[in-house]
């Protein structure tokens, strides 16, 4: 989906998270790489396939998912490293809210239970931090991940 700018999207259906765990790509001085967007139906944000730094994007958006739950913030905006896109993460009850912007514009957006996006979200980060040690890679950014994990999983238990 190469043009995000046309997108119409409405809140209907549930957003997720798309990590791609298969397709993730490290080297010895730099960051991971893999798939991560969001979807839902049959679009996408950025776009299907989106790769960029996982362990950074991740850690940015647990700490924006922990932000929020815990009441600390009515919206954070997590940047995407490559292109103009970012995610604006916010609360509502039980609910959490993204809306979608390239280029500073707000060009649509999503919505997802919470204990169920964040159950989700922790498993992927567990895996790709799984896969990072397998391949013997690992950063200050997976350390700050894998800390961002045990906060999120408390964060939603004491809601």
């Amino acid at each position: 989906m190469a043009a995000c700018e046309s997108m119409l999207w409405t809140m209907s259906a549930e957003t997720r998270l798309v990590v791609d765990v298969e397709n993730l790509q490290v080297r010895p001085r730099g960051p991971a790489i893999a798939g991560i967007w969001f979807e839902k139906d049959n679009e996408a944000f950025p776009a299907a396939g989106w790769s960029d730094f996982v362990i950074v994007i991740l850690s940015w958006l647990a700490n924006a998912l922990v932000t929020t739950i815990r009441g600390n913030g009515g919206r954070v905006r997590v940047r995407f490293m490559d292109g103009p896109y970012a995610v604006d993460v916010a609360t509502s009850a039980e609910m959490l809210r993204f809306t979608f912007v390239s280029l500073d514009k707000e060009i649509g957006g999503g919505e997802a239970e919470i204990n169920p996006f964040v159950l989700t979200f922790t498993a992927q980060a567990g895996k790709i931090l799984h896969a990072c040690r397998s391949q013997r890679w690992w950063s200050a950014d997976a350390d700050r991940l894998d800390s961002l994990l045990g906060d999120l999983k408390r964060a939603v238990r004491t809601g």
